[in-house]
This record gives C-alpha cells, structure tokens and sequence, in this order.
C-alpha cells in the first residue's frame, strides 16, 4: 500500500514536469488563479494598454481646449469629462476673479462674495463696508435698541416736542422704549415712530442749532407715521452717492421741521448724519418726501 499523499485519489506526490508547468522543485505555480507567475512575466491586465490609449486622448484634448479658450487645465478636464459646460466654468472662473480682487481691495469676505455672486449691488457693498468700519456691524442695527442693551443715554427729538430730550434708555422693546429723561423719577414711554432724530447727549445742542422749517410741507399739519404706506424711503442708490460725494443735505420730516448735515452713513431704519463735529441718527420713518430733490441736488 502507498503512503497517502493528501493529494487525494492516491494520487501519487511525483508527478510529471509537463503536468506542472515545468516549475522546478519547490516552487509554485499561481498563475492559474491570477497571481503573479514566479520564474515568468506577469500577465497583462486586460484592457491595459487602451486606457492608457484614453487617458493620453484625453490629455490631449483637454490641452487643446485650454489653449484654445484660455481656461486652466484642470478646468478643461472637467469640460471634457462633461462635469461642467464651458460657459458654466468660465462664469465660475470670472466670480472667482472678481471675489479675489474685491478681497484684495479691502472689502469683507462675506459681502464680495455676494457681490461676485451678483446678489449684491459692489456700491452697497462698499456702504457696508464704510458703516463696518464707522462701528455698524449689521445692517439692521438699530441705535435705540443698541443704547437699552448697553443702558446708554440719548438724544432724542420726536414729534410734538419742541426741545430736545435727554435721559437714559432704561428699557429698549421692537415698538417702543422708556427713557428716563433728566430731573425725572419715572420712565417715558415713548413710540419708535415718534422719534426724528437721536444722539449722544453731548450732541443736543448742535442738533437744536441745526434745526430748519420747511414752510410748505408745515402746512400740511402732518405729525407722526403709523402707517408705512405713508412713508418717505430714500432710495438706497442716492444715499450711497451722496456718501461719497459728502454735500450738505436738508433733511425733511413729516411735521415741517428739518435739519441739514451730509449722510455719512445709512442702515435698514435709519442713517448717520453730520451735524457740526457731532453725529446724529435720522430715521427714515419720520422724513417727508420734500426730502427728495434736496437729496438728489447732490446725489445726482
């Protein structure tokens, strides 16, 4: 009897070269199961040297696109791949062009993005950016709420009173706040939309000089605006020419009474006007639409 083998059958351990693959003792022939074959060349790996044959046809094309349309190599890869269409690629490449040299320019991130988007308007934008660097850090900032948050003092002309009021904000809400004017013990409850004008304290006087009669509009007996319908809005576009152009302005209100300074800067509610070395804050709310051709005097 034979020893047995493990190789079944009884199958006997020599076995012929031939059967083998004529691989010398010792040595193993995986080739059949799609390894490497030892004491030979590996076999190639099928379709080999036809994607090598695409990946140099693609090269070559995306070099030509590139050359013929000024776009990067990368970026003609991406066309070609049919990941992007060209004119989709070279508008994504002037936003990233414009976004650099805004950024370059000085202006914030968030707004050149928006401006290289083309969802906002480059001199609203550079608005902005002057209210950020005069201390606004959102456009919606609103002054009265900023001073009941810090427990500051104010100015504060609104209609129906012909002095100036100074006190502190004790308490600032959406629709209204309580000031606690000077050499009194309890809290005004006074309106938003009642308040024309507003400053530090240091400013009052200045504002008092500064104060005009606009006769015509006196006359038409109006007072405070509770309805926004009724409301005078400048527009946006004058009051960022006229910031830049810095000419003096005579701001009208709704009761006749008006004041003249140049607009430094403007927010959603309101706007930073100079008013001799002083700065105050007018609410557009309260301005009468007589407003508008001294407005456009400079602005246009």
């Amino acid at each position: 009897m034979q020893p047995h083998t493990g190789l079944g059958g009884g199958a006997s351990c020599e076995r012929s070269g031939a059967s083998l693959g004529a691989t010398a003792p010792g040595e193993f022939d995986v080739g059949d199961f799609g390894g490497e074959r030892r004491g030979g060349p590996a076999r190639p790996r099928p379709g080999g040297p036809k994607r090598a044959n695409l990946a140099e046809e693609e090269a070559r094309k995306a070099e030509e696109l590139a050359k013929k349309s000024g776009i990067p190599v990368w970026g003609a890869y991406r066309v070609i791949r049919g990941e992007v269409t060209l004119n989709d690629l070279v508008q994504e490449l002037i936003r990233r062009e414009r976004f650099g040299k805004l950024q370059k320019s000085g202006m914030d991130s968030d707004l050149a993005g928006h401006v290289a988007s083309g969802n906002l308007p480059e001199w609203r934008a550079s608005v902005l950016m002057e209210m950020r660097r005069a201390g606004r850090k959102r456009f919606s900032d609103d002054r009265i709420e900023s001073a009941g948050n810090e427990k500051g003092r104010l100015a504060v002309w609104r209609f129906g009173e012909a002095e100036v009021e100074v006190g502190g904000v004790a308490v600032a809400r959406t629709y209204d706040f309580d000031l606690l004017r000077d050499g009194t013990e309890a809290p005004l409850l006074i309106y938003k939309h009642d308040v024309k004008v507003a400053s530090a304290p240091e400013a009052a006087e200045a504002m008092a000089a500064a104060r005009r009669f606009e006769k015509k509009v006196v006359q038409e007996g109006l007072g405070a605006s509770r309805e926004r319908k009724d409301r005078y809005r400048p527009p946006e576009e004058l009051l960022a020419k006229a910031v830049t152009r810095g000419g003096m302005i005579r701001w009208v209100f709704r009761d006749g009474t008006a004041l003249e300074g140049p607009v430094k800067a403007f927010g959603r509610w309101d706007m930073d006007v100079a008013v001799g070395e002083h700065m105050v804050t007018v609410f557009f709310h309260a301005l009468h639409a007589a407003t508008d051709r001294y407005l456009k005097r400079v602005a246009q």
